[in-house]
């Protein structure tokens, strides 16, 4: 396994003091593989979320393009609308 050196803040190598002295962890190099596991899993989740939020955003706008879009006119028409809406999320495939 490869050997890095890293520099840790005040505040991070305290903590990484108290992580080790609860008994979690039995070494730095545990501890810090299960941060960057937990930072791995974050930034992949993200990516998702972002992938996600993109291929929405495309599909509305298509819809857009397509003229696939109702035009509501004040809270009575919203209500109406998502009542709808409720009702075909409620019908079976």
């Amino acid at each position: 396994m490869p050997t890095r050196n890293i520099n840790l803040t005040e505040y991070y190598d305290n903590y990484l003091a108290e992580v080790l002295a609860s008994g979690r962890y039995k070494n730095a190099s545990e501890a810090v593989r299960a941060g960057l596991r937990l930072l791995e899993f974050q930034e992949r989740e993200e990516q998702a979320k972002l992938e996600a939020l993109r291929s929405a955003f495309q599909e509305g706008k298509d819809a857009f393009e397509r003229g696939d879009y109702a035009t509501l006119h004040g809270d009575a028409d919203i209500d109406r609308y998502f009542d709808e809406v409720a009702q075909e999320a409620d019908q079976p495939a």
